[in-house]
């Protein structure tokens, strides 16, 4: 670091002190680059121990001019690093830099060229100015400090260090993968949608998207998206490098302010910049907070005062500047919008770090707040507008699952409760607000767990209450946990389920689709309710590769609620080789109220036990809840408990090709149906009528639910072709 004044130095100070607007040279603006560069270097290595100081090379230096006049210099040094240094003092000496960053001075950006153009006019106006005033500005005491004060005791400063640097999105090179395309040219993502998408990478926020948007584009057609059914996985989203995820982000962005898409040798793609304010609100759950404030209400020291209070809080500020209006909202022209995450405060004047969303290339400090010429005839800053309070919502924590709600007495009982908070960044912590006194929730291995052991004097029901919450918002997970007589069921799994599988279970209004599960499951969160005394549809549907084979389905209901799956409790006992099998079952008048267990079992071979280990196929168990009908009867009427449904819902024919019948008790006068697949899917839903065309399903068992003002009931049935 050179530590005295040069006598070129000296020279130029004499001669700044008898002139009023001098063209400086290249010699001059190469010396200034170098010593502000270099001193930018040596604070940050002694700020940061870590890091170790070594002094720029000067590189090259790239002459701007302006209506013949040559307005400001492009310096660059070797392994990168810039200063802009305006080439006359009627104007301060520094208007950008950058310590590690080449700039392109060729660059197409037309964000980065909007400011360009606005130092262009800036430097020559005041150049034009100074001639007419002929006095000394404050311009002049700035390259003065420059000049003269030794590193000691100049560049006081007060830095934010950027904190989006490390998020380099680009509008192609992939980022676009996603964006409309003609003739296999694809449209680019747009200056507005990078910006928003940079912004939302560097909160990982959210998680999943909200409402949807869809506009109709004069080239592409119809494009929309319903944000509500997409997910942004930022674990597996880069910072830097064009993939899937960023690429669905940034087009996603453009999507939400119906971007204007269009490919680069024809402009590019364009969009409203307040329209960004909006969608980051509505459409990716945003602050209600954030907003768009505009310049000209505020003076330049409270306009850099507003963004350096969001730069302290680690908050990014979406920028936008151009040279039209901001202030006339009817106006449809497009602004360049850019992110500002960090700044330095020196006595040359604060200077901003700009991400300008172009892959890293030139981004730096520039002058953003005193570019006001002398004069006043020139005001680019008054032009400008910026969004702020630019953060995620506070999302209250989710439950992500539901706890088993069944458990034996004597039995240990364990639930994990994972719990996910959509910001990422809070901390959540969980605890039991409620709950029966043989459980307890500890914090082990990174996880809250809820457990306990309950003894047969804890038989019957318990109310559990969980409380989550990130310290602003929480939510609480209640459900009821019930303690059984401890079961002695004997075990039953198949080794194998990869030629034959259960597919699906319907019984008693309950419905479960389970797929493949490695031999054995026991569903003790699914309970099917079933009459005693009445007869209900039992359906087994089974998965198997290729064609169905021959497979023995039995089936056990414990009754009497012994522990043990008795031959005379087998319901079921069929070889088929069908897929969709419906059995009417009889459920005894003797049957022992209460929750009691029922297994269901395919196999491949000889018919199987309740009580078997064998080679393939699967079993599975489930909770069935035996209910009993309450009436009572006098010398005149029956009375029936308003309190139960009664209803006699028959469906018929069953199975049927086109259309089936709806018959029911007067109980039921008006109310809507649902026809569900095996896959839980909705496929028709409409008001209820005494005959339902079921022409256009698919072959296949079904589930047709009828719902009555606070009631529903269930009925399955099968669809097949002629």
């Amino acid at each position: 670091m050179i530590k005295k004044i040069t006598l070129l130095t000296l020279i130029l100070l004499f001669s700044f002190k008898n002139s009023f607007a001098d063209q400086i040279d290249k010699e001059t603006a190469i010396s200034i680059a170098t010593k502000w560069i270099n001193f930018k270097r040596q604070t940050h290595a002694n700020t940061f121990q870590n890091s170790t100081f070594s002094p720029k090379e000067f590189a090259s230096i790239k002459e701007v001019s302006f209506k013949k006049q040559i307005v400001y210099y492009i310096v660059n040094f070797k392994k990168g690093g810039f200063v802009i240094v305006a080439a006359s003092n009627s104007t301060k000496p520094i208007l950008g830099y950058s310590n590690n960053s080449f700039f392109d001075a060729s660059s197409k950006n037309p964000t980065t060229k909007n400011l360009l153009n606005a130092y262009k006019t800036f430097v020559y106006k005041n150049v034009l100015a100074q001639k007419v005033k002929r006095e000394k500005t404050d311009s002049h005491n700035k390259w003065n400090q420059l000049l003269k004060k030794s590193p000691k005791n100049q560049f006081k400063a007060k830095m934010i260090i950027p904190f989006m640097g490390d998020i380099l999105y680009k509008q192609s090179q992939g980022f676009e993968k996603f964006c409309p395309s003609s003739d296999d040219e694809k449209a680019v993502v747009g200056c507005v949608a990078t910006a928003m998408a940079q912004v939302m990478r560097y909160w990982e926020f959210p998680t999943t998207g909200k409402s949807q948007t869809s506009y109709n584009h004069k080239k592409y057609g119809t494009i929309s998206v319903n944000f509500e059914n997409q997910r942004y996985d930022w674990d597996n989203m880069s910072k830097i490098n064009a993939d899937d995820e960023n690429a669905k982000l940034s087009y996603h962005a453009g999507v939400s302010v119906k971007m204007n898409y269009g490919i680069s040798s024809n402009g590019g793609s364009s969009a409203r910049t307040r329209d960004a304010l909006s969608a980051l609100k509505k459409n990716f759950k945003y602050h209600k907070d954030a907003k768009m404030i505009y310049k000209h209400n505020y003076s330049d020291v409270e306009w850099s005062n507003i963004i350096k209070e969001q730069l302290d809080e680690k908050r990014p500020v979406l920028y936008t500047g151009r040279s039209e209006n901001l202030l006339d909202p009817t106006t449809l022209s497009s602004g360049h919008l850019f992110t500002l995450d960090g700044y330095d405060a020196t006595e040359q004047g604060d200077f901003f770090h700009i991400n300008w969303g172009w892959g890293g290339r030139s981004n730096g400090f520039f002058s953003l707040t005193d570019m006001v010429t002398h004069d006043g005839r020139y005001n680019w800053i008054d032009n400008n507008a910026i969004i702020i309070d630019l953060y995620p919502t506070n999302m209250a924590p989710i439950f992500k699952y539901k706890p088993t709600t069944t458990i034996d007495a004597d039995t240990f009982y364990k639930y994990k409760v994972n719990v996910w908070d959509e910001n990422r960044n809070d901390i959540v912590t969980v605890s039991l607000k409620e709950g029966p006194s043989w459980t307890s929730l500890l914090f082990e291995n990174g996880n809250y767990v809820l457990r306990g052991i309950p003894t047969h004097n804890d038989i019957g029901k318990h109310t559990v209450v969980i409380e989550a919450t990130d310290g602003i918002n929480k939510t609480t997970q209640e459900f009821n946990l019930t303690v059984l007589k401890k079961e002695k069921y004997c075990r039953s799994k198949a080794y194998k389920t990869e030629y034959e599988w259960i597919d699906a279970i319907s019984f008693g209004g309950m419905v479960n689709t389970s797929g493949r599960n490695g031999g054995y499951t026991n569903f003790m969160n699914k309970t099917a309710t079933i009459t005693a005394g009445t007869t209900s549809p039992l359906t087994i549907t089974t998965g198997s590769i290729g064609s169905p084979y021959t497979e023995h389905l039995s089936t056990w209901i414990d009754y009497n609620q012994n522990g043990i799956f008795e031959e005379s409790e087998r319901i079921v006992n069929q070889a088929t080789n069908s897929i969709h099998n419906t059995y009417s079952i009889k459920i005894p008048n003797n049957a022992l109220s209460g929750i009691t267990k029922m297994r269901v079992s395919i196999k491949y071979g000889t018919p199987q036990t309740a009580c078997e280990i064998f080679s393939n196929g699967e079993v599975e168990d489930y909770n069935v809840n035996i209910i009993r009908t309450s009436s009572r009867k006098n010398k005149t009427t029956q009375y029936i408990d308003k309190n139960i449904p009664s209803i006699d819902l028959q469906i018929y024919p069953n199975p049927s090709n086109d259309f089936i019948n709806i018959k029911t008790s007067t109980l039921l006068k008006s109310g809507y149906y649902q026809i569900i697949d095996i896959h839980g899917k909705i496929v028709i839903q409409n008001s209820l009528t005494p005959s339902i065309d079921i022409k256009k399903l698919k072959t296949g068992t079904y589930f047709i639910k009828i719902f009555d003002k606070d009631n529903h009931y269930s009925k399955s049935f099968i669809k097949f072709e002629r």
